[in-house]
């Protein structure tokens, strides 16, 4: 039953039964999470169906503009989403103590792993510079 898919206005769901028997199911190839339920396929179609208006009538509410599902999903989220950037994680002198100490612990011999990390903390800290409270 996991092969089946739902499909209204542009966008697929997907059909699966939970452990209690109900069916349950996802809108696939957008980032948001949206779910659906029913205890019938019946009811899923219109969760399904629900839960897509819903969205729509959501973003419209609030000017934005909804997402619209991907036939490529993985490079749509490669492209949207931000690169992994360790300075972001870089809070506290704590964080950037752990940080080098793990990268020293990581280096290769050439110490590049060891610049890179001081270079990610020197640039934690002048963000934390700039910020205003």
């Amino acid at each position: 039953m996991s092969n089946e898919k739902l499909s209204y206005k542009g966008y697929e769901g997907s059909v699966e039964v939970s452990p209690d028997g109900r069916f349950t199911g996802k809108v696939l190839d957008i980032r948001c999470g949206l779910i659906y339920e029913g205890l019938t396929l019946l009811e899923l179609q219109d969760a399904f169906q629900s839960v897509i208006d819903a969205y729509l009538d959501y973003c419209s509410s609030k000017s934005i503009r909804a997402e619209k599902p991907s036939s490529f999903p993985d490079v749509l989220s490669t492209k949207l989403c931000k690169p992994y950037d360790p300075v972001d994680f870089l809070e506290s002198e704590e964080d950037c103590a752990l940080y080098l100490h793990f990268c020293a612990e990581e280096d290769l011999g050439d110490g590049s792993l060891k610049k890179a990390a001081a270079l990610d903390i020197e640039k934690a800290r002048g963000r934390k510079r700039k910020k205003v409270f």
